[in-house]
């Protein structure tokens, strides 16, 4: 994999399609809404349920934004966002799916950390960040999958062969997301303006130069 014509492809686009960016970003941070409205009430079931309803909005929401960056990449031209979001929202199945495991492997995380004695604390809490980091790559090596709508079991299929079909790709992939979330960390606000709309955009330049490799001849 040209790592470096994946990084030029990335940006090149993203800055070709800000608009797009920028709604998907908005998008994926508007969904953190339901968690954090229930985390200012406080009680742990409201809290609960928060979290249940921002990981289904996100889930809906990563469908339309992978088709809009399956679309980017695919084209390398500006595109219309807006038909690819609606067309996520309108077939919510893949998406509830997807929200529902997040939910799950947030919660499970969150409850490793939470009931260990604090001496284990700093083992917990690794535990806990390598699973939310491994959903992470599972999900973005599935975008393109996703963003057509399959059957997630058949989209995470396709994630888990290309992780092992390219171990190389998944170090870019972890070390261009770091790299993106520290130049948009700067604020909170360049955060949600910008950050998710460019992961999207990452995952599926990087998962379109795999298959593009592993492609038959």
């Amino acid at each position: 994999m040209n790592a470096r014509q994946v990084t030029v492809d990335t940006a090149r686009n993203s800055y070709r399609n800000l608009v797009g960016t920028i709604v998907v970003s908005l998008l994926v941070s508007l969904s953190v809404l339901p968690l954090a409205t229930m985390l200012f009430i406080g009680a742990p079931l409201a809290i609960l349920a928060g979290l249940w309803a921002t990981s289904l909005l996100l889930g809906v929401v990563l469908v339309g934004a992978f088709r809009f960056a399956t679309t980017v990449a695919e084209r390398g031209v500006p595109v219309s966002v807006w038909s690819d979001v609606r067309a996520g929202i309108a077939g919510p199945r893949t998406g509830f799916t997807l929200g529902a495991v997040t939910f799950l492997v947030t919660l499970v995380s969150v409850t490793i950390v939470s009931v260990v004695p604090s001496a284990l604390a700093p083992f917990a809490t690794g535990v806990a960040a390598f699973l939310i980091v491994d959903w992470y790559l599972v999900v973005g090596f599935a975008s393109p999958e996703i963003a057509e709508g399959v059957p997630l079991r058949t989209a995470i299929h396709a994630s888990f062969t290309r992780l092992l079909d390219a171990p190389s790709a998944v170090a870019l992939f972890l070390f261009l997301s770091f790299a993106c979330a520290l130049v948009a960390g700067v604020t909170v606000v360049t955060i949600g303006l910008f950050l998710p709309g460019i992961l999207c955009l990452l995952s599926t330049h990087i998962t379109a130069a795999i298959d593009a490799e592993h492609e038959p001849v």
